[in-house]
């Protein structure tokens, strides 16, 4: 399927050799979310347990569809990017 989209892309591409150029064509099939664990979670720099709770409190949006819990890229990103991000301590702290 991954091959059919390619090479409505880009006719060029044989599954061998070619390649796919970085297109708008080729963007608009880009994940609008990502997983809540592993993907969100180790991107923000915590731990399963940390990122489920961080979830079920609102902290992390997300996204249920059936038992699949996803985050919104864009929401990740104004996550990463806000001013308390980089001032909040590293998950886990000093024992």
């Amino acid at each position: 399927m991954v091959y059919r989209v390619m090479a409505q892309i880009n006719p060029n591409v044989d599954g061998t050799s070619g390649t796919v150029s970085n297109t708008h064509e080729e963007r608009k099939f880009e994940r609008r979310t990502v997983r809540l664990w592993p993907d969100a979670g180790r991107t923000i720099g915590l731990g399963r347990l940390a990122t489920y709770e961080a979830a079920k409190s609102g902290q992390i949006p997300v996204l249920r569809i059936g038992r699949r819990l996803l985050v919104p890229r864009k929401a990740l990103d104004r996550l990463l990017d806000g001013p308390d991000f980089a001032a909040q301590p590293a998950a886990g702290g000093a024992r």
